[in-house]
C-alpha cells in the first residue's frame, strides 16, 4: 500500500509541479504580481474570512447531506472520504465549467471506482440537487417577499426576472419529480 501511494507520488509530483510553474509564469507575465498585491491590498479582511468561512460551512453541510443521502441508500462511505469528494467535485466544477454536471460525474467516478453502486450514488447526487433546487427557490421568492413587505417597492426588471426564474426552476424541478 505504501509502495502504491510513493509511485502515485513521484507520477504525480512533477505535473503538480510544473502547473505551479506555468500558473506563476501566467501570473508574471499576463497579470503582474504588483497588480495582484494591490488588488489584495484593497480587500476588506473582516469581509473575506466571514466569506470564506461560510464557503466552508456551505461545502461541510453539503457534504452532511451526501452522506445522510448515501447513508439513507446503505453506502457505506466514510463522511472525510464524502467531503474529499465534495472537493474533488467543486474542483473539477472549476476546471469544467458545466452546471456542476462535471463534478457529480467526478464523484460517481470515484465512489464507483471504490466498489459502491453507481445508481444508488447518482441517485444520491439527484435528490440532493432537487433538495437544493427547492431551497433556492424558496430562499429566491421568499427573499423578494419579504422585501416587497418592508420596503414595499421592488424595479421592475427584478420582479419579472424573479418570476421567469421561480416558474422556470418550478417547472424543470416538476419535470425532474415526473422522470424520477
Amino acid at each position: 500500500m505504501l509502495q502504491e501511494k510513493r509511485k502515485l507520488l513521484i507520477r504525480t509530483l512533477p505535473i503538480l509541479l510544473l502547473g505551479l510553474f506555468l500558473f506563476i509564469l501566467y501570473i508574471f507575465f499576463c497579470v503582474g504580481f504588483d497588480k495582484i498585491i494591490e488588488a489584495l491590498r484593497e480587500v476588506d479582511l473582516n469581509i473575506f474570512v466571514l466569506a470564506l468561512l461560510f464557503t466552508l460551512l456551505d461545502t461541510f453541510f453539503f457534504t452532511v447531506t451526501w452522506h445522510y443521502l448515501m447513508q439513507a441508500l446503505s453506502l457505506t462511505i466514510k463522511f472525510r472520504q464524502a467531503f474529499t469528494y465534495v472537493l474533488i467535485g467543486i474542483f473539477v466544477d472549476i476546471l469544467i465549467p458545466a452546471e456542476s454536471v462535471s463534478g457529480e460525474l467526478s464523484k460517481i467516478y470515484l465512489i464507483g471506482k471504490n466498489g459502491q453502486q453507481v445508481g444508488k450514488v447518482t441517485a444520491s447526487l439527484v435528490v440532493q440537487r432537487i433538495l437544493g433546487m427547492i431551497l433556492t427557490t424558496i430562499s429566491l421568492v421568499g427573499g423578494v417577499l419579504i422585501y416587497l413587505l418592508t420596503e414595499g417597492t421592488l424595479p421592475t426588471i427584478i420582479t419579472y426576472l424573479t418570476a421567469i426564474v421561480g416558474s422556470l426552476t418550478g417547472f424543470f424541478l416538476a419535470l425532474i419529480l415526473m422522470f424520477c
